[in-house]
């Protein structure tokens, strides 16, 4: 399986551990550090107060003045009680905030590159809704990422750095939000898990099938065999020699959709791996395991829910959203972002359609979930399932480890008193969220036998709504609430805000929603619209994900917890 169905961010890019960037006497990851002042009390202060500090940075940063912002921010340190820095947290700030837009670039087409799936999600709707939708997925997933970028810029500082999804979804809607953000993030991380256990497996009993014959295991025991390997691996808490093995897994996914070409044009089709899907179309022929001529289709026969399937796989090519938080964090200059990101997801929307509609052109209907798996050449299907194994474990490590660590530094430390990592019992209590965490992988992707089925349920519920729902909600709510506190008294002495009114008066409402003309107001209109309609999609995706799942209940050879492979 092509590990980069789903985004893995850099290492880097999560929790540093490098000493020079560990911060001594305030936290620097999950909850905000803070002042003496607001110790222990996770105090959230106003909107004003954020954008207060955030204006300032990107006065700075405007002209290019890094000295001039650290010597004002140092000044900031005697002079301003609330101003949430020291000494070493701000020469942990400016040692991390190198990025310029081309690592941007770099970083984004990293950590979303590979894919694996495109042809799967092509073959579900046809020629011509493949293109348009790719290419229309597209120009929303940049405009979300702009309007992150626009929310992420006027409430991010030194002071109060926004370092994840959820830090951007508590400034901009209200403090509560982003629990249900770091959750559903959490959730995303370990379904993701869970893929890459089943597509490792899947991979391994594959190449045991067309070379012996047979799978000389159990299905469950070759996804358990995994999952039991990265509670071991798992357990290495510092990802910072790990970078360079992580990156090396782009250069692999290169080699696969090169092999997957190749395969293709020499090989044709594996039929074994379809017959997962039972007999009958669009596979074989009815009530016979022979397998039907290869079609190619303008616009692809079936259900809606077969083509809004095909829209669930392709809203993996632009679920880099997931990490634009985190890699914002680490620039110079935020504001320059969208320069970086656009030019990556164009790259992007290039690749993915060519390797999709190449790889449709010559397999058509039998194009498989992970490409490389569904190839006839035995040689070269077993050479793209070597490089899976291998790119399956190290994403599975950095998904592990990042995601525990979203959980346990973000959640676990600050607001249940879970002892922090670097001490020997928060060493203890990493080994047993390791396991815990590797147990429910298991259990998602050895209940779930289907791997299109459980990509399709990741990207309707997750994916979906972070690069296209959520972007228009932050911006929406953010507008509403600047506009809403215009009349509001701010003292940037205190952080305080002396309300003029609150959401349970009309006038407040008026000023949200009204203010600053017709032009202004039909941007907020559009912003609302646009976020329920991605809404809608989302409902309408999860509803097929959840069908498409049922349906794989049905028809799969292998079922939960039984020792038959998928892959025929």
């Amino acid at each position: 399986m092509a590990t980069k169905l789903v985004p893995i961010a850099s290492p880097g890019l999560h929790f540093s551990d490098d000493e020079g960037l560990r911060e001594k006497d305030a936290p620097m990851s999950g909850v905000e550090a803070v002042t003496s002042e607001f110790q222990g009390a996770n105090k959230n202060l106003p909107l004003q107060a954020y954008m207060h500090y955030a204006d300032i940075q990107r006065d700075y940063e405007r002209v290019d003045d890094m000295d001039g912002l650290y010597a004002a921010q140092q000044e900031q340190i005697t002079a301003d009680p609330h101003s949430n820095l020291s000494l070493v947290k701000l020469d942990a700030q400016r040692s991390l905030r190198i990025a310029k837009a081309y690592s941007v670039f770099f970083l984004i087409t990293t950590d979303i590159l590979g894919p694996s799936n495109a042809p799967y999600a092509v073959a579900q709707m046809g020629w011509a809704p493949g293109i348009v939708l790719y290419v229309l997925f597209g120009i929303f997933a940049a405009f979300g990422g702009w309007l992150l970028n626009r929310c992420y810029c006027k409430v991010d500082s030194n002071n109060y750095p926004i370092r994840t999804f959820s830090d951007l979804a508590g400034r901009t809607v209200a403090p509560w939000f982003k629990f249900p953000f770091a959750i559903l993030q959490f959730i995303q991380m370990i379904l993701n898990c869970g893929v890459l256990l089943l597509g490792t497996a899947q991979a391994v009993s594959q190449m045991q099938i067309v070379t012996k014959g047979t799978d000389g295991l159990c299905f469950t025991v070759d996804i358990l065999i995994w999952g039991l390997l990265c509670m071991i691996v798992g357990q290495i808490k510092s990802l910072g020699r790990f970078a360079h093995i992580a990156n090396s897994a782009v250069w692999m996914n290169i080699a696969i959709c090169i092999i997957t070409m190749v395969g293709v044009a020499v090989g044709g089709p594996y039929y074994g791996i379809f017959k997962q899907y039972g007999m009958g179309a669009p596979y074989f022929q009815d009530n016979s395991w022979i397998p039907l001529p290869i079609q190619h289709h303008a616009v692809a026969p079936g259900s809606i829910s077969d083509k809004i399937g095909g829209m669930n796989n392709m809203v993996f090519a632009w679920g880099g959203a997931t990490i634009f938080c985190e890699v914002m964090a680490e620039m110079r200059r935020p504001m320059d972002f969208w320069k970086g990101m656009i030019c990556a997801q164009s790259l992007i929307m290039i690749v993915y359609l060519f390797y999709g509609l190449f790889v449709y052109g010559y397999n058509g209907q039998f194009s498989y979930v992970t490409a490389n798996q569904g190839i006839g050449s035995t040689g070269l299907q077993n050479a793209g399932n070597v490089l899976n194994i291998i790119t399956g474990l190290i994403a599975a490590v950095l998904y592990g480890n990042v995601g525990i660590k979203v959980f346990y530094q973000g959640f676990m430390v600050p607001y249940f008193r879970f002892p922090n990592l670097m001490t020997r019992k928060g060493t203890f209590a990493w080994g047993g969220f390791v396991v815990l965490y590797w147990s429910i992988a298991y259990i998602l992707g050895t209940a779930i036998p289907s791997i299109s089925a459980l990509v399709g349920i990741i990207g309707a519920f997750c994916i979906f709504n972070f690069s296209y729902t959520f972007p228009f909600l932050f911006a929406f709510c953010l507008l509403c609430r600047q506009d809403a506190g215009l009349t509001d008294r701010f003292d940037p002495l205190t952080l305080t805000v002396e309300k003029a009114d609150s959401y349970l008066n009309v006038s407040r409402w008026k000023r949200a929603l009204g203010h600053g003309g017709f032009k202004r107001f039909a941007v907020k209109l559009s912003l609302l619209l646009l976020c329920l309609a991605s809404l809608a999609t989302c409902g309408l995706c999860s509803y097929s994900a959840i069908e498409g799942a049922i349906e794989s209940y049905q028809t799969n050879l292998a079922q939960p917890f039984t020792c038959t492979s998928p892959v025929g």
